[in-house]
């Protein structure tokens, strides 16, 4: 959503990805899904803009290289966290 107070602009966000895979075959809710929280602000001029954004995303992952016939290889479980700052600067001419 996005809110404008005059030259400024704030904006705030929410996602979430479902699973791409089947659900049997996730472990113990390690499915891929992911959730996504973003924020910037905004100054806007007649010739000029500036915009700066934040994105933080979480996603859990569950990884088995392979798997064998008759014995149980262990997979990994992995958080992966990211977070992104984009700065954008533009004129009108």
């Amino acid at each position: 959503t996005e809110w404008r107070i005059d030259k400024f602009s704030l904006r705030g966000g929410f996602g979430l990805t479902t699973s791409p895979i089947n659900e049997k075959f996730s472990v113990n809710g390690w499915d891929f899904s992911s959730r996504n929280i973003s924020g910037g602000i905004g100054f806007r001029e007649k010739s000029f803009y500036l915009d700066l954004a934040y994105l933080y995303s979480i996603s859990k992952q569950y990884l088995q290289p392979y798997s064998l016939e008759n014995e149980t290889v262990e997979g990994a479980y992995e958080r992966v966290t990211g977070y992104n700052f984009t700065a954008t600067f533009g004129v009108k001419f």
